[in-house]
């Protein structure tokens, strides 16, 4: 289940951010949560941001479907 708190979103807060490593080797669950959260038909957008390991074409395919707005790549040049 997907419930919004009244104080946490609303104009210029209404992006749902996905962050933290390599999200691309759950994409199913982040495919799912973006499904649901669209669902919701509040305006939100999702952002998807990833290191980079994961990310394949039909990941990336199913989670632009999905209605993930905006993908970010991260790269560390150690």
């Amino acid at each position: 289940m997907t419930m919004l708190d009244d104080g946490s979103w609303g104009p210029a807060r209404n992006i749902i951010p996905f962050t933290g490593g390599d999200l691309a080797c759950q994409s199913e669950f982040y495919i799912r949560a973006a499904e649901e959260i669209k669902s919701l038909g509040e305006n939100l957008w999702i952002l998807f941001e990833t290191n980079g390991y994961s990310p394949t074409s039909k990941n990336l395919d199913s989670s632009k479907d999905s209605g993930i707005d905006s993908f970010w790549l991260d790269i560390s040049l150690r």
